[in-house]
């Protein structure tokens, strides 16, 4: 156990000890004298040779796993970790909770928050060296931006590598990424300082969509996942044509929902052994699980994920669709509430009115922008201007930092892409849109500069907040 301190000497004796031990009494001398000589208990010498047994003792529990399979873990910690750049001690604890229960092996983890324990996990990393969770260090704001490009040129090279071996054409290359919609009607009046929306629902109750597209402007019909508890809820929803709607406590998309939106994937692009598709999408907590990376690797589905700080910038929905996307999807929803005379927009229209926003902004020219304005089709890492991603990331560390100070720890894993999506959604999607390799040294001056005239503003609001002024 990782925090047990032995308190006996049982077992004390090693394989040379015993090995000795048979030796001389092989050669004539007593068991007792043996016994006594090398430290060796006597029942246990008398056992040993019985069963021809002169392996170490084994005291305490025996493990979860064998050897063996704790080999096939580590292994497919390491392939994961290559996807998601890193995995911290509680998805890894996961992972070791979905292959026990696969497996149907016999364990004492903790069933109802479905994690391995912190003991298991400290003997797990001792019992195999080669693998080690590490903290990273705090560096100067130079040295973060080398380790920012450093981290692009590693995404932007791997991406080449796996384009040249499979020989993938743009058709067969595409980006998901999720995002969170709400039922807004927005209330203006004249004077007031401060503007503010009226939501149908409370913000604990959104719905998340996964949307998908390639590089030549091929959309996956969407999947959506509302906040229900009873699966009974989602008879009244209609569906648009062959999209995917699901439910589950807090409309997130975890690893139970990721998975059922790659089967609905696989199923309309239909990958084979001789035609595979590359799907690159974001470092999120929902998209590590055993079952996901058995499913892609069974269906021919390679994927790629984003650099870490980085990822909201170099997706290509986020850089030209989303954004007109939901001001589209807030049209309808207004449009729907001025035609009924509602105020509120039942939960069974919200599929609906955002499959008329996607079908209106959803265009082959906005994709392919987005592929390219990203360096991801055609590969051009210099597309991006490191020195404005660094920045613009700051805010969105300081705005997820500031924000997430009343949210729990649980609401901070799974709500990350939504912060980053509503605060910089329009400044950054305009950014990419208008910006072009030629004359981008101009605009990336004035993009550093709104980015840090924004910084400081928020920074300033956070300190006269903090001391009522």
């Amino acid at each position: 156990m990782g925090r047990y301190i032995r308190q006996t000497t049982k077992g004390n004796w090693n394989p040379d000890q015993l090995k000795n031990a048979v030796e001389a009494v092989k050669k004539g001398k007593k068991i007792r004298a043996c016994a006594k000589k090398y430290k060796i208990p006597e029942s246990t010498l008398r056992r040993r040779m019985k069963e021809n047994n002169l392996d170490s003792p084994i005291m305490g529990v025996s493990t979860t796993f064998t050897p063996e399979q704790e080999r096939i873990i580590v292994e497919y910690l390491k392939n994961v970790s290559g996807w998601f750049r890193g995995l911290n001690s509680i998805q890894c604890r996961k992972i070791a909770f979905d292959t026990a229960e696969k497996l149907k092996i016999k364990h004492k983890f903790n069933k109802k928050q479905k994690i391995a324990g912190k003991d298991w996990f400290c003997g797990f990393l001792k019992r195999n060296p080669d693998f080690s969770i590490r903290k990273p260090d705090v560096q100067s704001n130079e040295q973060f931006q080398q380790f920012y490009k450093k981290e692009l040129n590693k995404f932007y090279h791997d991406l080449n590598l796996i384009i040249e071996k499979y020989e993938f054409s743009p058709d067969r290359i595409y980006n998901v990424q999720e995002t969170e919609i709400y039922t807004v009607k927005v209330k203006e009046n004249t004077g007031d300082k401060s503007l503010n929306s009226e939501v149908s629902w409370e913000r604990a109750n959104r719905t998340s969509v996964a949307c998908a597209t390639n590089a030549v402007g091929s959309f996956v019909p969407p999947m959506f996942v509302f906040p229900f508890e009873d699966k009974m809820q989602l008879m009244k929803i209609s569906v648009p044509e062959d999209a995917v709607v699901e439910c589950n406590s807090n409309g997130n998309v975890n690893e139970e929902m990721h998975l059922i939106w790659l089967k609905h994937f696989a199923e309309m692009v239909n990958p084979t052994r001789s035609d595979p598709v590359l799907l690159i999408l974001n470092p999120h907590n929902g998209h590590a699980s055993i079952d996901a990376y058995e499913f892609c690797k069974a269906n021919h589905i390679h994927v790629l994920t984003l650099s870490p700080h980085a990822a909201f910038q170099m997706q290509p929905l986020n850089a030209t669709i989303f954004v007109p996307l939901k001001r589209a999807y807030y049209r309808e929803c207004e449009a729907y509430m001025r035609n009924t005379g509602t105020k509120e927009i039942p939960v069974y229209k919200i599929a609906d009115l955002f499959t008329k926003a996607l079908d209106k902004t959803a265009s082959i020219d906005k994709a392919i922008k987005g592929f390219k304005s990203t360096g991801i089709w055609p590969v051009n890492p210099l597309v991006l201007d490191i020195k404005k991603l660094n920045r613009c990331t700051k805010i969105n560390i300081h705005s997820n930092a500031a924000s997430d100070g009343n949210d729990s720890a649980g609401q901070r894993s799974s709500n990350s892409n939504s912060c980053d999506t509503s605060r910089t959604s329009s400044s950054s999607a305009e950014d990419i849109d208008t910006s072009e390799s030629s004359d981008s040294s101009e605009n990336s001056d004035q993009d550093s500069d709104l980015c840090e005239n924004r910084y400081q503003t928020r920074t300033r609001c956070q300190k006269k907040r903090k001391y009522n002024c």
